[in-house]
């Protein structure tokens, strides 16, 4: 092959491993979700969107530090921030609760999480609350 076009063997080899290294961006992230790596990748262009995704993303671990331990546990693992997202009933398993206490328990961080957000005069819509 290498020889056909006029390339070293080392460099078909070379070319030949980059390939095998890369990802097809329309591949689900893992099994368990249904988004693509292309949902990650941001025109480089877009200056101002990677702008307000940092903003926010600070805005978001700014409020999550406001919260309790058992809070930030089940606002983390109920939205899958930072690990796979959990069920109430899963939760509940793990720390030894039923899934109404969970409930109780995330109903109170996301008031916390919503009143430090408007304090902040950070958009509502974007956080859904």
């Amino acid at each position: 092959m290498a020889y056909n076009v006029n390339v070293s063997a080392n460099d078909v080899i070379e070319l030949d491993s980059f390939l095998v290294s890369m990802i097809d961006l329309d591949e689900r992230i893992d099994s368990d979700s249904e988004r693509v790596y292309l949902d990650f990748v941001l025109d480089d262009n877009d200056a101002e969107t990677c702008t307000i995704m940092f903003e926010n993303n600070c805005a978001l671990n700014d409020g999550l530090s406001r919260l309790s331990e058992i809070e930030y546990q089940v606002i983390t693992e109920r939205f899958g921030i930072n690990s796979k997202q959990k069920t109430l009933k899963e939760i509940g398993s793990e720390l030894g609760y039923d899934s109404n206490k969970v409930n109780s328990i995330q109903g109170k961080a996301l008031k916390k999480l919503k009143s430090y957000f408007i304090e902040e005069g950070i958009a509502r819509d974007f956080f859904l609350l």
